[in-house]
Protein backbone atom coordinates (compact mmCIF):
# COMPACT_ATOMS: atom_id res chain seq x y z
CA UNK A 1 0.00 0.00 0.00
CA UNK A 2 1.25 3.48 -0.79
CA UNK A 3 1.49 6.13 1.88
CA UNK A 4 1.92 9.87 1.98
CA UNK A 5 4.17 11.94 4.21
CA UNK A 6 2.61 15.13 5.54
CA UNK A 7 5.00 17.82 6.79
CA UNK A 8 4.17 20.92 8.87
CA UNK A 9 7.41 22.90 8.75
CA UNK A 10 8.63 24.98 11.67
CA UNK A 11 11.67 26.84 12.90
CA UNK A 12 12.51 24.57 15.85
CA UNK A 13 10.01 21.71 15.46
CA UNK A 14 8.47 20.07 12.40
CA UNK A 15 5.29 18.02 12.44
CA UNK A 16 5.25 14.74 10.52
CA UNK A 17 2.33 12.49 9.60
CA UNK A 18 2.39 9.19 7.77
CA UNK A 19 -0.98 8.75 6.09
CA UNK A 20 -2.37 5.82 4.10
CA UNK A 21 -3.80 6.43 0.63
CA UNK A 22 -7.31 6.04 2.10
CA UNK A 23 -6.67 8.93 4.52
CA UNK A 24 -6.06 6.86 7.64
CA UNK A 25 -3.37 8.38 9.88
CA UNK A 26 -0.76 5.70 10.48
CA UNK A 27 1.71 7.61 12.63
CA UNK A 28 2.45 11.12 13.94
CA UNK A 29 5.73 12.63 15.15
CA UNK A 30 7.13 16.00 16.16
CA UNK A 31 10.75 16.22 14.95
CA UNK A 32 13.39 18.66 16.04
CA UNK A 33 14.08 20.65 12.88
CA UNK A 34 17.85 20.70 13.44
CA UNK A 35 17.81 16.86 13.47
CA UNK A 36 15.17 16.46 10.76
CA UNK A 37 17.02 14.18 8.33
CA UNK A 38 17.79 11.55 10.98
CA UNK A 39 14.31 11.71 12.48
CA UNK A 40 12.68 11.46 9.03
CA UNK A 41 14.70 8.35 8.19
CA UNK A 42 13.59 6.71 11.42
CA UNK A 43 9.96 7.90 11.17
CA UNK A 44 9.41 6.84 7.55
CA UNK A 45 11.49 3.68 7.90
CA UNK A 46 10.61 1.19 5.18
CA UNK A 47 7.20 2.71 4.37
CA UNK A 48 6.56 3.09 0.66
CA UNK A 49 5.91 6.77 -0.04
CA UNK A 50 3.68 7.78 -2.92
CA UNK A 51 4.30 11.48 -2.31
CA UNK A 52 5.05 14.23 0.18
CA UNK A 53 2.73 17.12 1.05
CA UNK A 54 4.18 20.09 2.93
CA UNK A 55 2.70 23.36 4.13
CA UNK A 56 4.31 26.62 3.01
CA UNK A 57 4.86 27.79 6.60
CA UNK A 58 7.96 28.90 8.44
CA UNK A 59 11.24 27.40 7.20
CA UNK A 60 9.59 25.47 4.35
CA UNK A 61 12.41 26.14 1.86
CA UNK A 62 15.10 24.63 4.09
CA UNK A 63 12.89 21.69 5.07
CA UNK A 64 11.95 21.17 1.42
CA UNK A 65 15.65 20.90 0.59
CA UNK A 66 16.07 18.13 3.19
CA UNK A 67 13.03 16.30 1.82
CA UNK A 68 14.28 16.55 -1.77
CA UNK A 69 17.69 15.22 -0.72
CA UNK A 70 16.25 12.24 1.18
CA UNK A 71 13.44 11.41 -1.27
CA UNK A 72 14.54 12.69 -4.70
CA UNK A 73 12.21 10.32 -6.55
CA UNK A 74 9.05 11.41 -4.69
CA UNK A 75 6.89 14.34 -5.71
CA UNK A 76 6.91 17.16 -3.15
CA UNK A 77 3.70 19.21 -3.19
CA UNK A 78 3.71 22.49 -1.25
CA UNK A 79 0.29 23.72 -0.18
CA UNK A 80 -0.90 27.08 1.13
CA UNK A 81 -0.99 27.08 4.91
CA UNK A 82 -3.15 29.94 6.27
CA UNK A 83 -2.13 31.36 9.62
Amino acid sequence: MSNYLGVDPGRSKTGLALVAADGKILSLHIAMTDNLAAELRQFVGSAKLQGIIMGNGTNNKAIGAVLRELYPDRKLTVIFQPH
